[in-house]
C-alpha cells in the first residue's frame, strides 16, 4: 500500500455533489443507501439535502482545497486488509484540525466501490470488503470531502498477483505435416493466453517433448512460473511419393470364347488386414478419330467375413439407399461391426466423403446353458451336520453377460433313491437328503445321513437361463456316503447251549456261535 498526497489548487468554488454521484454521509457506516435515525424515504430525502446544504455552506465561505491520494492493494487479499487512510491526502497541518468526518462520492449508482471496500466516514480508514480480482476491475476512484472544505481525490490501484496460468483456447490439436515438408518448415500454432499483466503474463513456450506427439509449454515471469500445456498430435500425411507396384512382372490368363460378360479371367488375391480399401480408374474412350475420354474412380472396400452379413440396396429415389442385412448373424460370434459407409460423385475429378457406422448385433436367447462338467462326483461323511456343502456345480451362458438370457437358476429333479430296506429302521427314512443354492450351484445336506440305509445318491441338476423362452441343460451329480464306526456288533441269541464229550482233544469243536456284524462292523 503507497498512499501519498498533494494539494492540487486553491480557491473559492462552489462544491457540491456532482450529478450521477451517490454521497455517504457522515455516521452512515459504509453505506450510501440509508441515513441514520430510521424514518420514510421523505425524512431521508429531507436529511440527506440538510447535510449536502450545510456542507456546500461550509465551503463557500472557505478556500476550498483539492487534493490527490493514490493508494494500491494486491488482488487477493483477504477481506478487512488495510488498505489507507483518507486523511493522509491532507498536509499534516490540517489532518489535526479536520475531525468531523468525510462525505463520500462514487461515480454512478453502478460503482462497486462499497461493494468491494468498506470506508469509514468518520475516520477515513479503507479496508477491502471483499478478494479484489484485477482481471475483473484494476482501479476505484472517489471524491471525500471534509466540513471545511477540503477534497480529496481518491485513487485505489490494484496490484497484480501471478495468479493466472498461461492457457492455451483448446487442450489439444492434430497437426498434419506433409513427408515431403523440408527442413525449418514453420507451422503456425495457436497462442496461449494470460489474465496477467506485465511480467506475470506470458514470457515465452517451450518444446517440451521432441517426437511426433509434441507438447508446447507457455510460462510466465512469476517465482514460481506458472505454466500451461497444448498437446500436439504431429500427424505424417502421406504424399504420392511411391509407384505402384504389381507382384508379378506379367500375368497370362487363357478365356474361353464363349465366356460370358463378366466373367473372371484373373485374380489378384485380396487380404482385408494387408489392405482394407482399393481404388481404381476407369477410362471409358469412344471410338472417334479424337476419341473423347472419360475417367471414373471406383473405390472398393475389401470386407471382412462377417461384413458380408451386410449390403446397401438403392431405395428407388435418387441418393437413397438402405442398409439391408444380407447374411446371418452371430452375436456369440461378432457382437460389434465396424462399417465404412462412401459416397461418391460423378464429377471429374469425382469427388467423396465417407462415415463410419458402428452396428451392434442385439442377443437373442438362442444359447442353452452349458455345465462345466456332464458328471460330478463327491463324497461326504455320513456324521456331517445338515446344512454341510458337499459340492458346488456351475453352468455358463453365452448369451450376453447381464441380461435375462444369460442369467442362471440351479435346481434339482428327483430321482428314485436305492436305500437298504433290511437296513430301515422305523425312524429312519430314505431321500432326500440333500438341497441346491439356486443362484450359486451349491449342494449341501438337509438332515443327518445314515450310510446304512443308503450309501450312494444320484442327483440331477438342471441349470435353466430366464429368457423366453428359457433354455436348460441338466448334469449328473454322483454322492458317495462315508461310513463312520458308530455301530457296536450284535449276537443272534442272547443264551447259547453247547455238549462237549470228555476227553475231547484240544481245539475240537463244540458249538458253532453266530453274531450279526452291526452297522458298520468289519
Amino acid at each position: 500500500m503507497s498512499p501519498s498526497g498533494r494539494r492540487m489548487g486553491e480557491g473559492r468554488q462552489q462544491l457540491g455533489a456532482p450529478a450521477g454521484k451517490r454521497l455517504l454521509l457522515p455516521g452512515s457506516r459504509g453505506s450510501p443507501r440509508g441515513l441514520p435515525g430510521g424514518g420514510g424515504p421523505g425524512a431521508q430525502r429531507f436529511l440527506l439535502g440538510l447535510f449536502v446544504h450545510a456542507w456546500l455552506w461550509a465551503a463557500s465561505g472557505s478556500s476550498a482545497q483539492v487534493f490527490n491520494l493514490s493508494l494500491s492493494v494486491d488482488e487477493g487479499l483477504p477481506p478487512d486488509t488495510l488498505v489507507g487512510d483518507i486523511r493522509a491526502g491532507l498536509p499534516a497541518t490540517q489532518q489535526q484540525q479536520e475531525g468531523g468526518g468525510f462525505f463520500l462520492s462514487e461515480d454512478s449508482d453502478d460503482s462497486p466501490l462499497l461493494d468491494d471496500f468498506h470506508v469509514h466516514p468518520d475516520t477515513g480508514i479503507i479496508r477491502t470488503a471483499r478478494r479484489l480480482d484485477r482481471e475483473r476491475r484494476d482501479h476505484y476512484s472517489f471524491v471525500a470531502a471534509t466540513l471545511l472544505g477540503a477534497v480529496v481525490q481518491v485513487e485505489i490501484r490494484v496490484n497484480d498477483v501471478n495468479d493466472h496460468s498461461p492457457r492455451f483456447p483448446r487442450d489439444s490439436l492434430q497437426l498434419d505435416v506433409s513427408e515431403l515438408s523440408p527442413p525449418g518448415t514453420a507451422f503456425r500454432l495457436p497462442g496461449a493466453q494470460d489474465p496477467d499483466a506485465g511480467l506475470f503474463s506470458i514470457q515465452g513456450y517451450t518444446l517440451a517433448v521432441a517426437a511426433h506427439e509434441l507438447q508446447i509449454e507457455a510460462w510466465d515471469g512469476g517465482r514460481p512460473r506458472r505454466m500451461g500445456s497444448l498437446r500436439v498430435d504431429l500427424r505424417v500425411l502421406d504424399e504420392n511419393d511411391n509407384p505402384p507396384v504389381f507382384e508379378q512382372s506379367e500375368y497370362r490368363a487363357a478365356v474361353r470364347e464363349d465366356a460370358l460378360p463378366g466373367a473372371e479371367v484373373c485374380r489378384r488375391p485380396l487380404d482385408r488386414e494387408a489392405q482394407a480399401w482399393h481404388q481404381l480408374v476407369v477410362e471409358a474412350r469412344d471410338g472417334g478419330a479424337e476419341p473423347e475420354v472419360a475417367t471414373v474412380r471406383v473405390s472398393i472396400a475389401v470386407l471382412d467375413g462377417g461384413e458380408r452379413a451386410f449390403a446397401l440396396r438403392s431405395g428407388g429415389s435418387s441418393g437413397v439407399f438402405f442398409l439391408c442385412v444380407d447374411g446371418p448373424l452371430d452375436r456369440e460370434s461378432r457382437d460389434l461391426y465396424d462399417l465404412r459407409l462412401v459416397a461418391t460423385d460423378a464429377g471429374s475429378p469425382p469427388l467423396s466423403t465417407e462415415k463410419t457406422l458402428l452396428l451392434r448385433v442385439a442377443d437373442l436367447n438362442d444359447q442353452p446353458p452349458l455345465f462345466s462338467q456332464e458328471n460330478y462326483r463327491a463324497s461326504v461323511s455320513e456324521a456331517a451336520a445338515p446344512g454341510t456343502a458337499v459340492v458346488c456345480v456351475s453352468a455358463s451362458d453365452a448369451d450376453e453377460p447381464g441380461t435375462d438370457h444369460a442369467r442362471l437358476r440351479y435346481a434339482l429333479v428327483p430321482l428314485p433313491a436305492r436305500c437298504n430296506p433290511e437296513a430301515l429302521r422305523p425312524t429312519a427314512e430314505c431321500g432326500p437328503f440333500f438341497s441346491i443354492d439356486p443362484e450359486i450351484g451349491v449342494i449341501s445336506t438337509t438332515r443327518s445321513l445314515d450310510r446304512e440305509v443308503q450309501e450312494a445318491v444320484e442327483l440331477r441338476v438342471v441349470a435353466q437361463d430366464l429368457g423366453e423362452p428359457p433354455l436348460s441343460a441338466t448334469c449328473l451329480v454322483s454322492i458317495t456316503v462315508d461310513d463312520v464306526n458308530d455301530n457296536e456288533p450284535i449276537f443272534l441269541k442272547q443264551v447259547y447251549n453247547a455238549t462237549l464229550l470228555e476227553h475231547s482233544p484240544v481245539s475240537a469243536s463244540g458249538l458253532w456261535i453266530y453274531g450279526r456284524p452291526g452297522k458298520g462292523w468289519r
